[in-house]
C-alpha cells in the first residue's frame, strides 16, 4: 500500500501544477500515462490511482487562476464572474476559500452517499437517457425567462443560441481537435472577454480583506449539499458534465449571490468527479476523461479497487485544498504588487498563445468569436450563464437526435 499511497501523492503534486495553468487538462495527461506507466514498474491499479489524484487536485487548483486571472477551464468557467466580483471587492481570497470549502464538503459528504445508493444508480442512469434534452429543454427555459423583460429574454435567448451555434460548430462539426475544442470556446466566453471589460473599466485590483467569509457555516453546509446532489445527479445521468450541472443547478435552486454560488459551483465540481469515477463500477459506463483512462488501464473495477480509488481521492484533495489555500495568498499578495492591467494583458496574450499552439488559426478564430459573445453578455446586460449554450445546445440536439439535420442546415 505504500506506493499507492506515494503515487496518489504524487498525482496530487501533478494535479496542482495543471490545475494552475490555463489549458492544461488532466485529460492530456492521462493519455500520456497510459502508454508508459509499465515502464516505470507501476501497476494498472497504482497508475488509476495517480489518475484520479491528479483529477481531485487539479479541481482545487483550477480554482486559482479562475478566481485571481479570469482564465477557466470547463468546470469552472461559471465561477469567473462571481469570482472576480469578489476580487474587486477586496475578497479575492474568500472567492477561493469558498470554492475549496465546497469542494471539500462535497466530498465528505458524497463518500456515504455513493456507498449507501450505488445499488440504484444503474437503474437511474438507464431511465433517464431517454428523457435528458427534456430536462435541459426545461432548465434553459427557466434560464431565459428569468431575466425577467422581454427585451432581456430576446438578448438572453440571442446569447443562448448564438453561443450554441458555436458549441455546435466545434465540438460536432470537428472543426477543431475533440481535445482541444474547449480551450478557446470557454476562455473566450468566460475568460478572455471579461479580462477586456476589465481592461476598458481600467479595473485595479483592491487592497484585499482577510475578513470572514459571507455566509456562515449552516448556508455552507447547504449549498454543499445541494452540490453534491446536483453532481451526483449528473454524474450519473447520461451527457451532462460539470459545467452544465452547475447552470442546471444555479436555476432550479434559485442561487443568486457569489458566495453561495461559489460554494456551490465548488461542490458540484467535486462531486461530479468522484460520481462520475464511480459510475466505473456502479453503472460500467466512464463519466469523465480521467474514468476513461482508468477503464484503459483497468477494465471492470470491482468494490475493492473503487475504495483504493475514492481513498487516493480524498487524500489528494485534502492535500490540494490546504496547498491551494496557501498558494492563494501567494499569488494574490504577488499581484497586489503589479498593475492588474498588465496582469490582464498577459493572460491574455498567455491564453491566445495556448490556443494558437494547440489549435492554430482555428483555435484563434474560435478564441474571437467566443469572446465576442461573451463581451455581448455585457453590453446586453444578461447573465453570462447563457453562455454555457456552448455546451449545452449540442448535447440537446444529441439526445434529441437532431444533430445531423442542424448541421445539414449550414451544410455540414
Amino acid at each position: 500500500m505504500i506506493d499507492i499511497l506515494l503515487l496518489s501523492l504524487a498525482g496530487c503534486v501533478i494535479g496542482l501544477f495543471t490545475g494552475m495553468i490555463p489549458g492544461l487538462h488532466t485529460n492530456t495527461l492521462a493519455v500520456l500515462i497510459i502508454p508508459i506507466y509499465s515502464y516505470f514498474g507501476i501497476s494498472p491499479l497504482g497508475a488509476s490511482v495517480m489518475i484520479s489524484s491528479i483529477m481531485a487536485s487539479h479541481i482545487f487548483s483550477s480554482f486559482i487562476p479562475a478566481a485571481l486571472l479570469g482564465a477557466p477551464d470547463e468546470d469552472t468557467a461559471l465561477s469567473v464572474l462571481p469570482a472576480h466580483k469578489l476580487l474587486m471587492s477586496g475578497r479575492g481570497l474568500e472567492a477561493i476559500f469558498l470554492m475549496v470549502a465546497g469542494a471539500s464538503l462535497a466530498l465528505l459528504l458524497s463518500v456515504p452517499i455513493l456507498f449507501l445508493s450505488m445499488k440504484a444508480f444503474g437503474s437511474f442512469y438507464e431511465l433517464t437517457r431517454p428523457f435528458v434534452h427534456y430536462v435541459l429543454i426545461a432548465i434553459v427555459s427557466l434560464m431565459v425567462l428569468g431575466e425577467g423583460t422581454k427585451e432581456k429574454i430576446f438578448y438572453a435567448a440571442l446569447v443562448f443560441l448564438m453561443s450554441g451555434l458555436l458549441g455546435l460548430f466545434v465540438l460536432d462539426a470537428r472543426v477543431l481537435a475533440p481535445q482541444d475544442a474547449l480551450l478557446p470556446v470557454l476562455s473566450g466566453l468566460f475568460g478572455v472577454s471579461t479580462l477586456l471589460t476589465s481592461l476598458e473599466k481600467k479595473a485595479a485590483i483592491p487592497r484585499q480583506k482577510h475578513s470572514a467569509p459571507g455566509i456562515n457555516g449552516k448556508e455552507m453546509m447547504k449549498f454543499a449539499l445541494v452540490g453534491t446532489l446536483g453532481g451526483l445527479m449528473v454524474g450519473l445521468m447520461p451527457g451532462i458534465g460539470a459545467s452544465q450541472a452547475v447552470a442546471l443547478t444555479q436555476q432550479a435552486f434559485a442561487i443568486s449571490s457569489a458566495e453561495s454560488f461559489l460554494v456551490m459551483l465548488g461542490s458540484v465540481n467535486a462531486a461530479d468527479s468522484l460520481f462520475s469515477m464511480s459510475a466505473l463500477y456502479t453503472v460500467g459506463n466512464p463519466r469523465s476523461g480521467a474514468s476513461v483512462a482508468v477503464e484503459r488501464l483497468m477494465g471492470e473495477i470491482g468494490i475493492n479497487e473503487l475504495t483504493i480509488i475514492v481513498g487516493s481521492i480524498l487524500l489528494s484533495s485534502g492535500v490540494a485544498a490546504f496547498l491551494s489555500l496557501k498558494i492563494s495568498k501567494r499569488a494574490l499578495g504577488f499581484m497586489q504588487k503589479i498593475n492588474y492591467s498588465m496582469v490582464s494583458r498577459f493572460v491574455i496574450v498567455f491564453i491566445s498563445f495556448m490556443v494558437f499552439s494547440f489549435s492554430g488559426l482555428t483555435g484563434l478564430l474560435v478564441l474571437s468569436t467566443a469572446t465576442s459573445i461573451g463581451i455581448l453578455c455585457e453590453r446586453f446586460g444578461v447573465k453570462r450563464m447563457h453562455c454555457m449554450g456552448c455546451l449545452l445546445l449540442p448535447t440537446i440536439l444529441f439526445f434529441s437526435g437532431n444533430v445531423s439535420n442542424v448541421m445539414s442546415l449550414f451544410g455540414l
